[in-house]
């Protein structure tokens, strides 16, 4: 590490400024990468639970068509009672 340091005490300003600059646009790229990371992870946990809630309207609306395809059944069937009566 005293080696490092040294070296880089020996180096022109431009070359330690061009040095900075690659380390902070480094250290930026790791930032941005996480946060899109982080960021994919949040959206598929959204979507798995947005696909959860619309199986469940779906059940809903199969259970309606249920109900009514039951009610039509019963009254097709007091029809012909009636036809018969």
């Amino acid at each position: 590490m005293k080696k490092f340091i040294q070296d880089f005490k020996n180096i022109n300003k431009l070359d330690k400024s061009i040095l900075i600059m690659i380390i902070i646009i480094f250290i930026l790229l790791c930032v941005s990468i996480g946060i899109s990371i982080n960021h994919i992870k949040d959206y598929s946990k959204n979507r798995d639970s947005g696909n959860d809630r619309w199986k469940q309207v779906e059940q809903i609306i199969i259970d309606y068509k249920n109900k009514v395809d039951e009610l039509e059944r019963i009254i097709q069937q007091r029809d012909m009672l009636n036809e018969i009566n």
